[in-house]
């Protein structure tokens, strides 16, 4: 497995690697002479890799799986154009280097546009609904759109490709380990150091870690996927009030306040 990482030498990728994994309680030291590291970077060109590396590269690889991204909700477009939309432009010409090679792209369900004031909300979105709206996103959907269009591009002109859009994604479902730095538990902390809840109606879809990516490598085994694009979420909505009321199980406080109030006290 060739793993493009940023770092000094290819034994602190290596062990970036190893630190990244074993954090979340999933590295083996029977890895390690599997792992291949490419030191580089996706704002780069050519992936950050010398003239003779990129092609070494391309030769040595039989599918791609883009998984990268500089992943930011209070960044603007431009701060993650390199990176998103560059970065997958650089995989598609890696992909397209010798021998065509397939390449599995991570999208996000981000790309569906929020409906606008007055517009009716879907309860559902396909796989082959367009995404033709963009001016309504935020900057990091609004990269994704701009790489998924790209990557539709490639296929357009022959490039094998296979699209998956993870919607919010949650810890393991077996063992809880999750990303706590990701915003819906930055959230759901921030609620329990104040001990006071915003009331809000509905609730927030998420699907756990290992389903998605479970899902991802079976689709990705598939000759069929290839030319497909798989919306990767949970059918059901886990409401706001019903995590307050775990916590509450837990032992913590959380005093319902309204979101005006709420929201106050966090600025």
């Amino acid at each position: 497995v060739h793993c493009l990482v940023r770092a000094a030498d290819a034994d602190a990728g290596v062990e970036r690697i190893r630190r990244k994994m074993d954090s979340y309680g999933l590295w083996s030291e029977a890895y390690r002479a599997r792992i291949a590291v490419v030191l580089g970077d996706l704002a780069q060109p050519r992936l950050g890799l010398d003239p003779a590396a990129f092609p070494a590269l391309a030769d040595a690889v039989q599918v791609i799986y883009h998984n990268g991204a500089q992943v930011n909700h209070t960044f603007p477009y431009t701060a993650l154009r390199a990176a998103n939309v560059g970065g997958t432009q650089e995989v598609l010409r890696l992909a397209c280097t010798g021998a065509t090679k397939p390449v599995h792209f991570l999208s996000s369900i981000a790309v569906y546009a929020p409906p606008a004031p007055g517009e009716p909300v879907s309860e559902v979105l396909y796989e082959t609904d367009p995404v033709n709206e963009w001016h309504r996103m935020p900057g990091y959907a609004q990269s994704k759109w701009v790489a998924e269009q790209v990557v539709r591009l490639a296929a357009g002109r022959g490039l094998p490709v296979a699209i998956y859009r993870p919607g919010i994604i949650t810890g393991d479902s077996r063992s809880g380990i999750c990303a706590t730095h990701d915003f819906i538990w930055r959230f759901t902390r921030a609620n329990v150091e104040m001990r006071q809840v915003a009331m809000m109606d509905g609730g927030t879809d998420v699907a756990p870690i290992d389903y998605v990516s479970a899902s991802i490598v079976e689709l990705s085994l598939r000759p069929e996927s290839l030319g497909k694009t798989f919306n990767l979420t949970h059918p059901e909505i886990v409401r706001w009030s019903d995590i307050w009321e775990s916590a509450r199980r837990f032992g913590w406080r959380m005093d319902p306040v309204r979101l005006r109030r709420w929201h106050t006290r966090m600025t």
